[in-house]
């Protein structure tokens, strides 16, 4: 359990810092498509299952702790 709390904030950081350069991307040239391809879409799947692993994790966290 100790592993997964250090892993998931970095793993969620990475994620929204993709999902971040994405956006900027796709604004500057909107042809490339860069929302949506599968690929993308794999990352936004992989984006929502690791916030919410995050949030389970911290509120089990919360409730140990108080």
């Amino acid at each position: 359990m100790n592993l997964i709390r250090r892993i998931l904030p970095h793993a969620l950081m990475i994620l929204a810092a993709l999902f971040l350069v994405l956006l900027v991307l796709n604004e500057f040239n909107p042809y490339m498509g860069f929302l949506s391809s599968d690929v993308s879409k794999l990352f936004l799947l992989a984006f929502c299952a690791v916030a919410l692993a995050n949030g389970v994790v911290a509120v089990i966290r919360d409730r140990r702790e108080g």
